[in-house]
């Protein structure tokens, strides 16, 4: 089964076929340019075995001259771009929450709380001057007094 502009389809479809898939022994190919780090198209991608990739970039491809390439960059903007001629996962425009703001730390290290408290600032303003996004975890321990 082929199917072509796989970054769009449901997760529905996709687990549908599997069984008369595995039934006739039948292959499947997804087809597309990427759409943001969501849906089967990136999971597939994005495994590690299982799956064989094949990425063909705009500026590989003889028939794209290097001027409409530029042109589209211009006109599209740059993630945009990235993902329909440079074959690149990127995290949509309208997302909240961007990868690489995101840290990490190891829970192990953090003492045990009788509460933990946890709040967002999202910052959903689009403009240049916004703010970042905060996520804070506040946690509280039980205070002994002896006297």
């Amino acid at each position: 089964m082929l199917v072509d502009e796989a970054a769009q389809i449901d997760e529905e479809l996709y687990y549908a076929v599997l069984p008369m898939l595995i039934v006739s022994r039948g292959r499947l190919i997804l087809l597309s340019t990427p759409l943001g780090k969501r849906g089967i198209f990136w999971q597939a991608w994005e495994q590690p075995d299982g799956w064989k990739r094949v990425r063909a970039t705009g500026n590989q491809c003889p028939r794209i001259s290097d001027d409409s390439l530029a042109q589209a960059r211009e006109n599209m903007g740059e993630l945009r771009f990235a993902q329909e001629y440079l074959c690149e996962l990127v995290q949509g425009e309208g997302s909240i929450f961007r990868e690489e703001w995101l840290q990490h730390f190891d829970s192990a290290t953090v003492p045990d709380m009788d509460a933990i408290f946890r709040s967002w600032d999202t910052a959903q303003t689009k403009s240049t001057t916004s703010d970042y996004v905060v996520g804070q975890a506040w946690g509280r321990q039980a205070l002994t007094c002896t006297c």
